[in-house]
C-alpha cells in the first residue's frame, strides 16, 4: 500500500476504505475475450456522428480507471526488492524513496508532486459524486495487457479514465461498443497533456458533472480500427465475422496499430493491398507498417511522418544550388516561414476522429537497388489488407495488447460504425475561465 491519503469508495449501499488504488486490483473478474459483442439499450448505435442520440446521461453508476502513476511504480518495485511497505511519510523511507529513485535517473521531487496531484484530483471527483449520489468503483489501469475492469462494462453508465491519454487509451481497450461513454479527465496538468480528456483537470468537475447530469453536452463519436482475421490464426481473443473464411478480434484500437516484427530492430516483409483492390498489391521490406484512425493521426503517426524544418531547409538548399534562378526568392524565406512550411505538411496528414477512413505508413523502407520502388508507402483508405511474410511478425492495438501474425496469414484492417467509442464535449469551457 502506497497511497498515504485514504479515499472512500461505495459498492452497493456499503462503504470501505480504499488505501491504495492498486489493492482493487485483486477484485478484478476476468471479462470473457470470446463472447459475442452485445448491444445495450442504454444507447442506440448510429453509423453517423451527425445522427447522434439525444444528450441525457443517467449517471447511478460508474468506474473510475485510475493510472498508476509513475511514483507508485516505481514504489511497488522497492517494496518487492526490501519486501516490506514504503510510506513516504517517515523520513527514514523518504530518504530510501529519494535516493533509490535518483539513482534510476528520475526527479523524485516531480514524481511526488505528480502523484498528489493525481491522488487530490480523484479525492475532487470522488467527492462529487458522491453529492449526487452517483454509485462508483476505482480500479487501477495496469501497464500491461490485463483486464482492469471488475465485471462488464456494460454494467455501468459511463467509465471515467482519471489519468492521461495512457489510462484513456486503456480504458478505452476495454469498451468494446459505443453503448457506455468514456469520460477522460487529466489528473496531472501540469505534467501530462492529456489532449483525449474530456476535461484537463479536476477542478471544475463538480461544474462539468452538473453539465452531465442537466444533458448540457453534446456526444462526440470516435472512429475506431477493426481487424479481421484469415481462419487459423493464433489469436483465441476473435469472434466471427463478415464469412467463414475471417474472424473478427474483438479488441479495437483507438489511435492506432502497429505491424512488425517482434524485435522491432530487424526488418519485416510485408504484402500491402489497399481497398481490397488486388492490382494494389506492394511486397517490400520495412521497419512496419503503422495504420491509424483519425483520432491517432494527430499521435504516433503525426511524429512518425513530421516533416522537421531542417528537411525544408535541406530541401531549399538544394533546390538553389541545382537551379540558381531560384536563389533570389529562395533567400526571401526566413526560419519563420520555414517553419510555417514545415507544420503545414506535417498536420495535412491529421484528419477527422469519426471518419471511416484509415491512414498508413510504411515505415522506413528498405531501398537497395534489389526491389521495385514502393508504391504505397502511405495513403488514406476505407481499409488496409497486409498479408504477414516475417519471421515472428506481430501487431500491436494502442500500444497495449500485442497478438501474433504468422507468415502467409492475411490481417484486414478498417472501422466499424458499431465499434466507436463514445465521448462528450462541452459548449462551456470551465479551463480558460469561460462558461
Amino acid at each position: 500500500m502506497i497511497l498515504n491519503k485514504i479515499v472512500p469508495t461505495l459498492r452497493g449501499s456499503s462503504f470501505s476504505l480504499l488505501p491504495s488504488f492498486s489493492n482493487i486490483q485483486s477484485l478484478n473478474k476476468s471479462v470473457s475475450l470470446i463472447s459475442t459483442i452485445s448491444s445495450s439499450s442504454c444507447f442506440s448505435t448510429t453509423k453517423a456522428t451527425n445522427n447522434l442520440p439525444k444528450t441525457t446521461l443517467n449517471l447511478k453508476k460508474v468506474l473510475i480507471v485510475s493510472k498508476q502513476t509513475r511514483y507508485e511504480t516505481e514504489v511497488s518495485s522497492l517494496e518487492l526488492k526490501n519486501n516490506d511497505f514504503i510510506s513516504k511519510s517517515q523520513p527514514n523511507n523518504k530518504k530510501l524513496l529519494q535516493r533509490e529513485i535518483s539513482r534510476r535517473g528520475l526527479n523524485y521531487n516531480q514524481l511526488s508532486q505528480s502523484y498528489d496531484s493525481h491522488v487530490q484530483s480523484v479525492n475532487d471527483i470522488v467527492v462529487e459524486l458522491k453529492k449526487n449520489n452517483i454509485e462508483y468503483t476505482i480500479v487501477t489501469a495496469t501497464k500491461e495487457g490485463k483486464n482492469d475492469f471488475p465485471e462488464s462494462y456494460l454494467n455501468y453508465d459511463a467509465i471515467i479514465a482519471a489519468g492521461g491519454d495512457g489510462t484513456f487509451l486503456k480504458a478505452a481497450s476495454e469498451i468494446y461498443t459505443l453503448d457506455v461513454p468514456l469520460i477522460g479527465i487529466n489528473t496531472d496538468p501540469n505534467k501530462s497533456k492529456g489532449a483525449l480528456c474530456t476535461m484537463h483537470s479536476s477542478k471544475h468537475f463538480d461544474k462539468y458533472l452538473e453539465q452531465i447530469l442537466c444533458g448540457d453536452f453534446e456526444w462526440r463519436e470516435h472512429s475506431r480500427l477493426r481487424v479481421q482475421l484469415e481462419q487459423g490464426s493464433q489469436v483465441d481473443e476473435s469472434v466471427n465475422s463478415r464469412d467463414s473464411k475471417w474472424t473478427k478480434l474483438k479488441r479495437v484500437a483507438l489511435n492506432e496499430i502497429f505491424f512488425a516484427e517482434r524485435n522491432v530492430a530487424h526488418p519485416i516483409q510485408h504484402e500491402l493491398i489497399v481497398d481490397q483492390l488486388d492490382e494494389s498489391a506492394d511486397v517490400q521490406l520495412s521497419s512496419g507498417i503503422l495504420i491509424c484512425t483519425g483520432t491517432g493521426s494527430s499521435a504516433w503517426m503525426a511524429n512518425a511522418s513530421k516533416i522537421d524544418t531542417d528537411i525544408v531547409r535541406q530541401v531549399l538548399n538544394m533546390t538553389r544550388s541545382i537551379d540558381s534562378k531560384s536563389a533570389k526568392c529562395i533567400d526571401l524565406i526566413d526560419d519563420t516561414t520555414m517553419d510555417q512550411i514545415a507544420d503545414a505538411l506535417s498536420t495535412k496528414t491529421h484528419f477527422d476522429i469519426g471518419s471511416s477512413e484509415i491512414q498508413y505508413f510504411v515505415r522506413e523502407v528498405v531501398s537497395n537497388g534489389l526491389r521495385p520502388p514502393c508504391k504505397n508507402k502511405r495513403g488514406l483508405h476505407k481499409s488496409v489488407t497486409i498479408r504477414s511474410r516475417g519471421w515472428d511478425p506481430t501487431m500491436t492495438l494502442d500500444g497495449i495488447h500485442t497478438y501474433p501474425l504468422p507468415a502467409g496469414q492475411r490481417a484486414h484492417f478498417d472501422t466499424d460504425p458499431s465499434i466507436a467509442l463514445r465521448t462528450l464535449t462541452f459548449s462551456n469551457s470551465f479551463e480558460n475561465g469561460k462558461g
